[in-house]
């Protein structure tokens, strides 16, 4: 003989509460799992091109489009170019997922669908029509999705004469403890077109003291002195032109965390444009190693 089951009636008012509650949580799960999707992140995204130019020049900008964020779909590039530049037709490519594509119109590049760690890489062309000395180029790419925007920037300015001092350095001491006296040396080097007026700065950071009198500078076969650290020296540098400075400074007490790296950056500057020059040291290093016996010796 069956052994009968008890099962509770449930009223019908109940039924519907069940299922009206049952409703409500499946909704509030979906809500989480859709806010729980990361949205897009276009931050990690870059433009770039020449510092420089010249009149007639044809110049290249490159766009690289990274998302880090969530995926996202139908994201739009376009560019508004700046007067002083043109359009070369036929010169804008983009490459997407291993494979390079025809760009359409300027304020339509591309459209595409990004998952997480898409790139896109954009390039094209462009002749410079504007003449005016250091007339700044700035040209902005957007990358447009939903109702949000990345604006992407990169200026280039024209200038009569284009000096290159990507062969300039830093150098200086690798290590230092407190109350060390350090020397910085800077080699101005301008393998480009000559230049008037380049200015040489460095602003020390707060663990850096400035040993008053110790700047000098070796420029035309002679030894000169420097003038202050916001402007140490203002030459004409012509094209091979090389200028070493040299100058020292006091590693400051109290600055005593172990192997604190202390970044000094000097700047050669013309015409509104900064080319840094940098160098990093590492405060204590010894202290975090020695035991204390050699540490106390």
């Amino acid at each position: 003989m069956k052994r009968a089951t008890y099962r509770p009636r449930v009223p019908a008012a109940g039924r519907v509460g069940l299922t009206i509650l049952a409703t409500a949580v499946g909704l509030l799960l979906a809500l989480v799992v859709v806010t729980a999707q990361a949205s897009p992140d276009f931050d990690s995204s870059y433009k770039t091109g020449p510092q420089y130019a010249d009149l007639d020049d044809v110049i290249y900008y490159t766009i690289v489009a990274v998302n880090t964020g969530g995926p996202v779909q139908n994201v739009v590039l376009s560019d508004t170019l700046p007067s002083g530049v043109q359009f070369i037709p036929g010169s804008c490519t983009y490459v997407y997922d291993g494979q390079s594509w025809a760009c359409g119109s300027l304020d339509h590049v591309w459209q595409r669908n990004f998952a997480t760690g898409d790139r896109v890489t954009t390039t094209f062309a462009v002749t410079v029509t504007a003449g005016t000395l250091l007339w700044p180029l700035e040209n902005c790419a957007y990358l447009s999705w939903d109702s949000d925007q990345e604006e992407i920037c990169f200026t280039t300015r024209v200038a009569e004469s284009i000096p290159d001092f990507t062969s300039s350095y830093k150098t200086g001491p690798l290590f230092a403890e407190i109350d060390d006296e350090i020397r910085y040396t800077i080699v101005a080097v301008n393998t480009g077109e000559a230049v008037q007026n380049v200015v040489l700065s460095d602003t020390l950071p707060s663990e850096l003291h400035f040993v008053a009198g110790s700047c000098t500078y070796i420029y035309g076969g002679g030894l000169w002195s420097c003038g202050d650290l916001d402007q140490m020296w203002q030459r004409t540098l012509a094209t091979g032109t090389r200028i070493t400075t040299t100058f020292a400074v006091t590693v400051a007490a109290g600055t005593g965390t172990a192997r604190w790296p202390v970044k000094n950056c000097a700047y050669l500057s013309w015409g509104g444009v900064q080319h840094p020059q940098c160098f990093t040291t590492i405060l204590n290093p010894l202290f975090l190693y020695l035991p204390v016996v050699m540490r106390s010796a």
